[in-house]
């Protein structure tokens, strides 16, 4: 699988802008030694936050695991939307 640089950039673009923090592109370490590799890992919402890709395929073998520990994941791809409302969400002011 690979990232897509565009998205990876839009996400630390958005990070920027909205005072959030954002690593993007990321590799998620599980308990189990697995290595997801994602477009983005936004901290807001779980403890560890938001795992992000555009595509299911990256995030959906590893979903249990992730909630299981700590993380949530969205499957998102951004353009040029403003993302305030999905960020309120995830922050849990929505």
């Amino acid at each position: 699988m690979s990232i897509e640089p565009d998205q990876a950039s839009r996400w630390r673009d958005a990070g920027l802008r909205h005072g959030v923090e954002v690593i993007a592109p990321c590799t998620i370490r599980l308990r189990d030694g697995t290595e997801v590799q994602a477009t983005a890992l936004v901290k807001v919402g779980p403890i560890n936050g938001m795992v992000i890709d555009p595509e299911w395929r990256v995030l959906e073998p590893h979903a249990a695991q992730l909630v299981a520990e700590g993380y949530g994941y969205s499957v998102v791809e951004i353009g040029g939307d403003d993302l305030t409302e999905m960020l309120r969400d995830w922050r849990g002011g929505g």
